[in-house]
C-alpha cells in the first residue's frame, strides 16, 4: 500500500492553519498534517527531535508549508536550513505569506523555495491554493488512484 504522504506546516496564526487542515480534509483526505507554530519546532520536527523523535507518529514529510514570518526562527531561515542539509535537497517547501511583496518572493526563489504562495482574503481561495499546492507536490490525483486500487485489494483478500 502507498505510504501516506505527512505535510509539515509551519504556521503560528491558529485561523490559517485550520484552514489548510480543513481543505487537505475536505479535498485531499489521505493528506496527514502535523502542525507546528514556530520554525524552531519546524527544524526539530525535521531533524526527528524530541519531542518529534518517533517517527510512526511524526511521520517524515512529503512536503514543507512554511509561513514566512514564523517566531524563533523565521521562515527564510528555516529553508535557509533546510537547502543546506544534503539529505533535504528533494524536499519540496512551499512558502507562505502575508503580502506580495517583490523582496520576500524573490529571496524565497534564491534560497531555495519550491513555490510562494500569497495567503488570499477569503479563506475559500486559500483553502483551493492549498489544494492546488497539495496536487502539484504531492501528485494527489495519482496517489489516490493508487490508494483506493490498494483498499480495493485489501477488500477482495479479506473477503
Amino acid at each position: 500500500m502507498a505510504r501516506r504522504p505527512t505535510v509539515l506546516l509551519a504556521e503560528n496564526a491558529p485561523k490559517d492553519a485550520l484552514v489548510i487542515r480543513l481543505a487537505f480534509e475536505q479535498n485531499c483526505p489521505g493528506i496527514r498534517v502535523s502542525v507546528v507554530s514556530n520554525g524552531l519546532e519546524a527544524v526539530k520536527y525535521l531533524k526527528g527531535q524530541q519531542p518529534y523523535a518517533e517517527r510512526q507518529v511524526f511521520p517524515f514529510p512529503s512536503l514543507v508549508l512554511i509561513n514566512l514570518t514564523i517566531p524563533e526562527v523565521s521562515g527564510f531561515e528555516v529553508l535557509r536550513w533546510i537547502r543546506q542539509q544534503p539529505h533535504l535537497n528533494g524536499l519540496p517547501v512551499v512558502m507562505l505569506a502575508n503580502s506580495g511583496r517583490d523582496h520576500d518572493s524573490k529571496l524565497a526563489y534564491e534560497l531555495g523555495a519550491n513555490s510562494y504562495v500569497i495567503k488570499r482574503n477569503s479563506a475559500e481561495q486559500f483553502a483551493k491554493a492549498m489544494v492546488q499546492v497539495a496536487e502539484r507536490w504531492l501528485g494527489q490525483r495519482k496517489w489516490f488512484k493508487a490508494q483506493q486500487e490498494s483498499e480495493t485489494d485489501d477488500q477482495r483478500e479479506a473477503a
